[in-house]
């Protein structure tokens, strides 16, 4: 897009921008009123009691989870490894991954589930065609199934 030079022009993007910044938060602010438990929403204070856990804990383990988690412990890994061109490195590459995986969700307890568990979405991932939607469809499915106590361990 071309450069504003007007001081018209200028002024109006400047503008443009405030009412922008002043929607987006009116509705952040708006959201948070919703979710936590207070009558009003102090930026620089702490919410001490959620208005709605479930969904905060839905979203984070069945949305916010599976898509970073895919990324960082799936696709970069095994497309890094990918890009070397060299396939002995994939096997190491994935179990040092799924590993890792387990190790940062409860530590040496759930390498044998997490572990394992990052192991077979890893595993997914490559015989799906390197799909990331593949396995962070896998790990929603995995962690809303434990969420809604569909799969009781």
């Amino acid at each position: 897009e071309k450069e504003e030079k007007s001081f018209l022009g200028k002024s109006a993007n400047i503008a443009l921008a405030y009412i922008i910044m002043v929607i987006w938060t009116a509705g952040v602010v708006s959201f948070y009123g919703w979710l936590f438990a207070t009558d009003s929403w102090n930026p620089f204070g702490q919410f001490t009691a959620f208005k709605h856990p479930f969904l905060i804990q839905l979203f984070l383990s069945c949305i916010a989870a599976p898509l970073w988690e895919e990324l960082v412990f799936r696709k970069f890994p095994i497309d890094i490894a990918k890009a070397t061109g060299k396939k002995e490195l994939m096997l190491p590459i994935v179990l040092f991954s799924s590993i890792i995986f387990g190790l940062g969700h409860e530590g040496v307890p759930s390498l044998l589930i997490q572990g394992v568990g990052g192991f077979i979405m890893s595993c997914l991932y490559i015989k799906n065609g390197y799909s990331y939607w593949s396995s962070v469809t896998l790990h929603f499915l995995w962690n809303f199934s434990l969420l809604t106590g569909a799969l009781s361990i």
